[in-house]
């Protein structure tokens, strides 16, 4: 494995089908692709003021008839997940600090 670097990854994951699974309602669950990374911005001045508003750009921007995800992570943690909330790390953990969507 390698280093994980000092700079804000913004990943994509996209819908990829459906699988069988019995305990969802219709018998069937969402199949998702592997993250990939399409941006990244470096912990420089702006930090995670910076990250917010790269994903908020791409979460704006995005195809709505597609099924997508974006999440950004920082040195291998998720510090953005792609339901929009934001986690920083405090300790030992990463704690919840706030939702760019508001909902």
């Amino acid at each position: 494995m390698g280093h994980a670097s000092s700079t804000y990854l913004l990943q994509v994951s996209e819908y990829a089908g459906t699988y069988s699974n019995p305990y969802k309602p219709g018998g069937k669950g969402m199949r998702f692709s592997k993250w990939k990374t399409i941006d990244g911005r470096s912990d420089g001045i702006g930090g995670i003021k910076e990250a917010k508003t790269m994903w908020l750009e791409h979460f704006r921007q995005r195809d709505p008839a597609k099924i997508t995800k974006f999440r950004v992570q920082f040195k291998g943690k998720t510090v953005i997940s792609h339901q929009g909330r934001v986690y920083e790390q405090r300790g030992d953990g990463m704690y919840f600090v706030e939702d760019l969507l508001g909902s």
